[in-house]
């Protein structure tokens, strides 16, 4: 087992923040959101997809455990809900 380093880089001349908005967060609360329905905040309603239709979001978590490979589709719906 090793180690992973999640490093994020804001590019934005405007903005004096390094890597303040570059998605960092983002990875994790999709984790949070895929395995429990909620974000690492505790947020499991008013999520939406800002780069599609607000309607069609999912998360998707693709993971081994004792040799099995595991898929988790995770959709935003009025509960969320969850396919494996």
């Amino acid at each position: 087992m090793g180690f992973t380093l999640v490093e994020g880089r804001n590019y934005c001349k405007l903005d004096n923040a390094y890597s303040n908005g570059s998605g960092k967060s983002s990875i994790f609360n999709g984790i949070c959101f895929a395995l429990t329905g909620e974000t690492a905040q505790g947020i499991s309603t008013g999520i939406e997809n800002i780069f599609s239709d607000p309607d069609d979001c999912w998360v998707e978590l693709t993971f081994m455990a004792d040799g099995n490979e595991f898929i988790l589709r995770r959709y935003k719906t009025p509960k969320p809900d969850l396919k494996v």
